[in-house]
């Protein structure tokens, strides 16, 4: 819950918020940006709505068959899940959650408007960036997903939209997807309308393997390659049906370090089980010497 209505006992309910306009409604949320009325400022209102759910007087709810009703129920448990994860984090390329409440049969989180540039606007620049902003950028997301994944939480959607840049230039996690991700294997695709996307991890094409933070790990390794190759990685269930993409050795080659390429190729592993297994393990082979 936001400090403001810690402080002032204001309910963080959805009259507490104005609309301004929607962001994205992919997924099992829709995305808006808003303004608080109780103190003016900008924020984002994700609110959970599966594309089988519907909206009357009484609220949202499932529409149609009856295990969308039984889908619809673990869907929300798994949203306000994944807001209870976050909002134990404290890194600072984590976006802010400032509140989550349930209302009319919904689930909301209000978390802090990112703004500016995203790593989409700058991944396609005609020059790649030095290995030095390279690193810049990668430290912080490494200890992001670290606390993420310490605190019960994984991403499941590292792409390039979803790490934002602050005035600074400092990166922030944005569209997180362990909720959407659950659901997705629990009624498929028909729920969620949106396959992994080329990032993905292999075991996310999937409605049995479990994701893990290898997942995760997969996910920042593909949007690495895109970085210091200029192309997005082939997606992984065409490696795993046609064979492998080129090696980021043979794409960007001669431009980075060689453990820097070495950290890369180790989290784009086809397969969850020979990638690092944690943060602190992948994040070991950019440290290491000698």
């Amino acid at each position: 819950m936001s400090e403001d209505a810690k402080n002032t006992g204001q309910p963080a309910g959805l009259d507490r918020y104005s609309l301004s306009r929607e962001i994205s409604g992919r997924g099992v949320g829709t995305v808006y940006e808003a303004v608080d009325l109780e103190n003016g400022e900008p924020v984002v209102l994700k609110a959970y709505q599966p594309a089988f759910a519907t909206q009357d007087d009484q609220g949202w709810q499932a529409a149609g068959r009856s295990d969308f009703v039984e889908a619809y129920e673990f869907g929300l448990r798994q949203f306000m899940r994944e807001a209870d994860c976050l909002s134990r984090c404290n890194h600072h390329s984590i976006i802010n959650l400032r509140s989550s409440f349930e209302e009319r049969g919904g689930g909301f989180w209000v978390m802090d408007l990112a703004g500016g540039e995203t790593l989409a606007d700058r991944i396609d620049a005609p020059s790649h960036p030095d290995e030095a902003e390279i690193r810049a950028m990668l430290l912080p997301l490494l200890g992001a997903l670290g606390d993420l994944h310490d605190n019960g939480s994984l991403h499941l959607n590292l792409r390039p939209q979803n790490v934002a840049f602050d005035p600074g230039g400092q990166p922030i996690l944005v569209g997180f997807a362990m909720a959407r991700t659950a659901l997705y294997r629990r009624l498929g695709n028909e729920v969620t309308r949106m396959p992994p996307s080329t990032y993905a991890a292999l075991e996310l094409s999937t409605l049995s393997e479990p994701a893990d933070p290898a997942s995760d790990i997969y996910g920042l390794a593909g949007l690495l390659y895109h970085v210091v190759t200029g192309e997005a990685p082939l997606h992984a269930t065409a490696r795993a049906r046609h064979g492998n993409m080129p090696s980021v050795f043979e794409s960007a080659g001669g431009a980075y370090s060689e453990q820097l390429l070495k950290f890369i190729s180790a989290g784009l592993e086809l397969h969850i089980d020979d990638r690092p297994a944690s943060m602190n393990e992948w994040g070991n082979l950019l440290l290491a010497t000698g």
